[in-house]
């Protein structure tokens, strides 16, 4: 027996740049297949820790110059386990430097909040790296802002003040790290934290204008906001809907998922690949070795040993490549892991995942004895008096059609033709290297396509939404204020839109029988609106004069198996609850458009596009 595993060690090893273009198939199918179970488990397990160790808000409101006393009224809510208050402000800050610098100043977009108390703050929680905690006209900025601006610990910026208040300058003094928002190069503006009191000044406010809430697991997330919206109407405090967290569905997970699948689909053509490798591989080594089967038969080996010696050779391709592709895919895990760790702004600890290892260890290795079990069968059939006779030589070359034909070619040179003959006296072989050809070629078209698709989608979008510029308004108005906007130099047209989240139901069999809900991003648009350009799948765009009728993108359509002529109910309550100052309305669905596009780290499965005015009702 240890002959036999001998022989089928030396007949891997006997060529062997065709083994290590073997191996090369194997090994990178089996590192896709580590590499991918491993990320996603090492992100999961990053994401939940960072909600667990920075008390990520459960439950959000978006508030209107609230008082400080709010937090101490909903504490004593059943359900709340810790309430407070913050100050956003998006804004512009630039660098103070000497007027005589060769380089001029740039400004950046930042977005500012304020703290109360630094060290003891119970949500969303931001942890010091570097420098200290800042106090009256000092802030510390998030570790990523570095990355994409010139920043340095002692640096002075100017930030704009909300319209009317005048600009404050506030100095760096350390830097900070929080998994509560991506890095500054994916969102494309700096995260700053300072003074609450900074931060009003800038805002022009005395009140907060965030709302942040960590619930207990007892009670249902959408009974405990429906309490807190009871509470702020109460009080007259002007507020948003409630924004609910989804502990299942982190900020970028579905453009994690996106590049996850594209990983998935490669790691999957090389595993393929590598099988029509491995089985091409054993079947020349058969061919070339016709007549030590002959000589193995004659001397009492038997069509199990003879097969042993092939399945093993197979056996050793899987597992060579397995090994060295689990190392791999660890190696890339490892920095892949890394990189998105820090788009994400998680800290993240590296393991190898044990379903991983399996997985390509099971997907390598059976790839492999799948593929060479073919060539392997066929060593056995062959007759001993055959294969003693054997020259290497096929005795029917000439026989089929497609051999006669290459007979005729005449027009071509000795070479070349004696080149294109060959390839018919091995038909099976020649087939499957052109197999691989052509998978190699296809995936290359594959990326290409993949590349030029995502560049044309984006020029699709900004045919679609076609503004030059977007201003986002901290508090609600009238839509007769862009009146005020095309006034301005430049300005040849404005529209008003709104923008939130609600919930969209599809009805069941019966009145009363209420289906599946989804989460979807809703649009205030005009009817006769200028600035959105819809392309249409389907139906139609909304009437001015109509009150139930709506458009929806079309993978909500996909995603809730809705149709034109449908009738859905929309609800601007959290987790699709009813809500406390608004009832569901319902709608009829006119028109189905193509526009995925979604904001980074949105968990919404669609949009629902409704005139502006029934929106804001």
């Amino acid at each position: 027996m240890f002959a036999l595993f001998r022989k089928a060690y030396r007949d891997v090893t006997q060529r062997r740049l065709r083994s290590l273009l073997t191996l090369a198939g194997i090994i990178i199918g089996v590192a896709g297949v580590v590499a991918i179970v491993s990320t996603s488990e090492n992100l999961a397990r990053a994401q939940a820790a960072a909600y667990a160790n920075a008390s990520q808000a459960d439950i959000s409101f978006w508030v209107w110059d609230a008082p400080a006393s709010t937090e101490r009224a909903l504490a004593g809510l059943d359900g709340i386990r810790a309430a407070e208050l913050r100050t956003d402000l998006f804004t512009r800050c630039h660098a103070v430097r000497d007027s005589t610098a060769q380089n001029p100043d740039t400004s950046r977009d930042v977005f500012l909040h304020g703290f109360e108390d630094f060290p003891n703050a119970r949500i969303d929680q931001i942890f010091l790296k570097q420098g200290r905690w800042p106090r009256e006209g000092e802030f510390v900025a998030e570790q990523s802002a570095l990355e994409v601006a010139p920043l340095h610990l002692g640096d002075t910026l100017t930030c704009r003040g909300r319209a009317g208040n005048s600009e404050r300058r506030l100095q760096l003094v350390g830097i900070v790290q929080t998994p509560n928002y991506p890095s500054a190069a994916l969102l494309d503006y700096l995260t700053f934290f300072a003074a609450t009191s900074e931060v009003k000044q800038l805002l022009g406010t005395p009140g907060s204008n965030a709302l942040l809430l960590k619930i207990n697991d007892r009670i249902p997330a959408r009974d405990t906001a429906n309490a807190v919206v009871q509470l702020l109407n109460r009080r007259g405090i002007p507020h948003g809907a409630a924004l609910v967290r989804d502990p299942q569905n982190f900020s970028g997970k579905r453009e994690l998922d996106a590049l996850l699948l594209l990983l998935s689909a490669f790691s999957a053509v090389g595993l393929v690949t590598s099988g029509f490798l491995v089985a091409n591989t054993l079947a020349a080594i058969v061919a070339e070795q016709v007549g030590e089967i002959g000589t193995l038969k004659a001397l009492g080996g038997t069509r199990g040993q003879v097969l042993t010696i092939y399945l093993f050779a197979a056996f050793l391709y899987g597992i060579i490549g397995t090994a060295l592709g689990i190392a791999l895919g660890a190696v890339v895990s490892w920095r892949l892991l890394a990189y998105i760790g820090a788009l994400l702004n998680l800290t993240t600890g590296f393991e190898v995942s044990p379903f991983g290892i399996g997985l390509g260890a099971i997907v390598g290795v059976g790839v492999t004895l799948i593929a060479g079990a073919l060539p392997s069968l066929s060593a056995t059939f062959i007759p001993v008096k055959r294969a003693l006779d054997s020259y290497g030589i096929t005795s029917t070359y000439g026989a089929g059609r497609i051999d006669r034909a290459l007979l005729r070619l005449i027009a071509l040179p000795p070479l070349a033709a004696m080149s294109l003959r060959n390839l018919a006296r091995r038909t099976s072989r020649t087939l499957v290297t052109l197999f691989v050809i052509a998978v190699a070629i296809a995936v290359a078209l594959a990326a290409q396509s993949v590349s030029v698709s995502v560049d044309r989608a984006i020029d699709n979008l900004f045919q679609t939404y076609r503004a030059d510029a977007w201003v986002w308004f901290g508090e609600n108005v009238s839509t007769a204020f862009e009146a005020n906007l095309r006034a301005l130099p430049g300005v040849v047209q404005s529209e008003a839109w709104s923008l939130g989240d609600a919930w969209v139901t599809t009805e069941g069999k019966t009145d009363n029988q209420i289906g599946s809900a989804a989460r979807a991003r809703l649009w205030g648009l005009p009817a006769n609106t200028t600035l959105y350009q819809p392309t249409l799948a389907q139906g139609r765009w909304y009437r001015a004069e109509e009150n139930d009728a709506l458009v929806i993108s079309s993978d909500l359509a996909l995603a809730q198996n809705l149709r034109v002529g449908d009738a859905i109910r929309i609800d601007t309550g959290a987790d699709g609850s009813t809500s406390l100052t608004t009832s569901p309305r319902e709608f009829k669905i006119v028109g189905i458009a193509v526009d995925n596009s979604v904001f980074l780290g949105s968990q919404v499965a669609g949009k629902v596009f409704l005139r502006e005015d029934l929106v804001a009702q």
